[in-house]
């Protein structure tokens, strides 16, 4: 009978340490190794503390953009909800709560923009696409809709100015052809974009426009492919079987953060998934109310969660500009801190890197993995059949080339 408490008593280290290294294998010769041996180091000997690591979604666990692939979907299937005369207040931001005295939505969205070495006129756009609305389903019009919408979708989702009314304007600009949809009509919709994303689709969509006599073809591509970084998902499993608690913040919108940790079975509690939000009047985002879960509402979010779940914050990993601020303030706690980057590092990330050379790591990224050093790295592939969820399945590998 000893024996048999001895065995459940070291069972749960036996989990720890095989979790610990299957994440450690994950890794080799990605330049990362030095990180973790540190930072795992640095959990064994540390106090009695209730420990928790926050992560950024897209480009951290993520390799794309979450809500184009959904807006990519929804193009392709024409699924929206909304009426004819909500179109001109969705796609020409000109809804009556635009209007701010400090900022206006308008101001962060120029009149006219250069697209093909064309001046393609956004208010042309959007009259085009008023008046095709009603009959969007029918074969002699879906693709010029289409099109159209495909076009304003490039134009407008080009970098917005740096003021937080414009930034919160740019990340919700997908979610407002979400209008007229309901709370499970947008997760059905989110779920069978997601659950269509993995395949790699790649949408071509072309726009003849007209400028007086000249005309010109707009083209665009839309390439969705989403899939989990596999590092990612086993260093969640290896936290949580160290009594870390894992947390994603991201500056999406909530619905889009939750969609994406179920379909793609992240294992987290959607209690734990903190995204942005908006106040609504008829599914609208308002203006003048609104979190915007970026730069210091990161901050703001893990602040929160320190106080509700009593927790330390020991890691953090981002993958964009935005999670700066969530970085080095995890540092300041003596945490760990990773970013992901695939061409650029912020150049507030390489000054800390001067003085938390330890404790803070860049990482490149390719579009399906962290970036190997060396070749003929043993690579496990990640599959749609395979199980992260609670942690309670293995990996499946096999040996690539990278």
């Amino acid at each position: 009978m000893a024996n048999k408490h001895l065995l459940f008593t070291l069972l749960p280290l036996a989990l720890c340490d095989l979790s610990t290294k299957l994440f450690r294998e994950e890794i080799v010769n990605t330049g990362a190794e030095p990180f973790f041996d540190s930072f795992f180091k640095t959990l064994r000997a540390s106090d009695g503390n209730i420990k928790c690591a926050f992560f950024d979604l897209e480009n951290t666990i993520i390799n794309g953009s979450i809500a184009k692939a959904i807006f990519a979907y929804q193009l392709r299937e024409i699924e929206f909800a909304f009426k004819k005369e909500d179109v001109r207040p969705i796609f020409g931001f000109e809804d009556a709560f635009t209007s701010s005295i400090d900022t206006p939505y308008h101001s962060c969205v120029p009149d006219s923009f250069i697209f093909s070495n064309t001046v393609v006129n956004l208010d042309s756009i959007v009259n085009d696409i008023e008046y095709l609305y009603d009959d969007r389903r029918k074969p002699t019009h879906k693709k010029k809709i289409q099109a159209l919408i495909a076009v304003w979708y490039r134009l407008v989702n080009a970098r917005f100015p740096a003021i937080e009314r414009c930034e919160f304007l740019g990340t919700s600009v997908c979610y407002r052809l979400l209008h007229g949809m309901d709370k499970i009509e947008r997760q059905t919709l989110m779920k069978k974009a997601l659950a269509a994303s993995v395949g790699g689709a790649i949408d071509v969509y072309e726009h003849i426009h007209v400028n007086g006599p000249q005309q010109t073809t707009l083209k665009v591509h839309l390439k969705v492919e989403l899939s989990p970084y596999p590092e990612a998902l086993y260093l969640m499993r290896a936290l949580k079987n160290i009594n870390v608690h894992p947390f994603l913040i991201s500056r999406l919108h909530s619905d889009y953060v939750h969609s994406a940790t179920e379909a793609f079975e992240l294992g987290i509690p959607l209690s734990d998934c903190d995204g942005s939000y908006y106040s609504i009047k008829d599914e609208l985002p308002q203006e003048k109310r609104f979190f915007f879960n970026e730069g210091q509402g990161k901050v703001a979010t893990i602040k929160k969660l320190m106080k509700t779940r009593r927790c330390v914050p020991v890691l953090g990993l981002g993958g964009s500009s935005g999670s700066v601020e969530m970085l080095q303030y995890i540092l300041k706690y003596e945490g760990y801190a990773m970013m992901m980057y695939i061409n650029h590092v912020d150049p507030r990330l390489l000054k800390l890197k001067e003085t938390n050379s330890r404790r803070l790591h860049l990482q490149k990224l390719t579009r399906s993995r962290w970036e190997r050093n060396e070749h003929n790295a043993k690579r496990v592939v990640y599959r749609k059949d395979e199980k992260f969820k609670n942690g309670d399945q293995m990996r499946q590998g096999e040996d690539l080339l990278t």
